[in-house]
This record gives structure tokens, C-alpha cells and sequence, in this order.
């Protein structure tokens, strides 16, 4: 990760162009990192991540509550 000055922002050409997939740039301010700049692919990427981990936590919830039903269950239940 590149760090600079949001100041650095008065030519945010030579900024942008320190960015790249898997090298974000954080912009400080004060002398302490406040903003992130990142390609938007990555920001997708990290959206479907957030997505996809929420997931899985409220399925370790319903396991965990009993709402869950097995396969073989399933099967069961419709005579399969």
C-alpha cells in the first residue's frame, strides 16, 4: 500500500497513477491514514468478499439455531 498526503491530491494524476489491483493508495491526513483509493474491480472483489463472509456467518447462526436440514433429511421428506 502507497501512502500520501491527501494534500498530494492538488495533482491526483501522478496519485492515481501509484494505484493498481492489490496496491491501494491511502490518503492521510493529519499524518494518519483516512481514505483509500482502489481500482474499482478490486472494491467489487472486496464487496462480493463482505457479501459472501455475511453469508456464511448467518448459516453458522441457523446451523447453529437448529434451522439447518441435512441431505439425507431433505431426502427423507420428499421420498427421495
Amino acid at each position: 500500500m502507497t501512502t500520501v498526503p491527501v494534500s498530494d491530491l492538488r495533482n491526483y494524476n501522478k496519485v492515481l497513477n501509484q494505484v493498481s489491483y492489490g496496491n491501494e493508495v491511502a490518503l492521510t491526513k493529519n499524518g494518519k491514514a483516512q481514505y483509500a483509493i482502489v481500482e474499482m474491480e478490486e472494491l467489487e472483489r472486496l464487496r462480493a468478499l463482505c457479501l459472501l463472509m455475511s453469508e456464511i456467518r448467518k448459516s453458522e447462526f441457523d446451523i447453529a439455531a437448529g434451522r439447518v436440514v441435512t441431505l439425507g433429511d431433505a431426502r427423507k421428506e420428499f421420498g427421495l
